[in-house]
């Protein structure tokens, strides 16, 4: 008698566990979907996320896609090394750029070889947008960032001219803000 309500139990929870390995693994599989589908992109527009979130819920079914969360970000990388995260949700966006200049030698500094090394510096920048699509069809894009935004100063030069650092390779001094008002025609 005492082992029937144990069964029960014991049936109860293996349906559950069954259940939570099977919702694990359809968010494996439309995880995967939604990366696969983006990375065929160079350029991913709202329609093509709405499409992509679309195609997802189809993997998750029967669950329902309300109790999910996705998000979509984006890694570019330009020919000088520079790498590039944005994030966009809706009329707004964000993106954050990491800048490395590899390290410079100097002729003509103090060292007895005439030769001075500048160290290398890696400068994060960071970006806000807001494109209101209400009106305007989303041509209006304000803008508000920050370059160099842990200050990190450029390595001394000795024998460069003005400011004692190289302006040709590295920025100059300190952070600086930056606000910005686009319109596409």
């Amino acid at each position: 008698m005492c082992s029937l309500p144990f069964l029960v139990l014991l049936y109860i929870g293996g349906y559950q566990l069954s259940d939570a390995i099977s919702a694990y693994r359809k968010v494996a599989v439309a995880t995967r979907t939604v990366a696969d589908l983006t990375s065929q992109f160079t350029s991913v527009s709202d329609d093509d996320v709405n499409t992509i979130l679309d195609a997802s819920a189809q993997v998750l079914a029967p669950y329902k896609i309300s109790a999910s969360k996705i998000t979509v970000s984006q890694i570019k990388m330009d020919g000088s090394g520079n790498a590039t995260v944005d994030w966009n949700l809706g009329d707004f966006g964000a993106s954050v750029t990491g800048r490395y200049i590899h390290h410079v030698t100097e002729v003509g500094g103090l060292d007895p070889s005439g030769l001075n090394k500048l160290n290398s510096r890696t400068y994060v920048d960071f970006q806000l947008e807001y494109s209101p699509s209400m009106f305007l069809d989303k041509r209006l894009t304000f803008t508000a960032g920050i370059n160099n935004l842990f200050d990190k100063d450029p390595p001394g030069c000795f024998s460069c001219s003005g400011g004692n650092y190289d302006p040709g390779t590295y920025d100059a001094p300190g952070r600086w803000g930056y606000a910005r008002i686009t319109y596409k025609m």
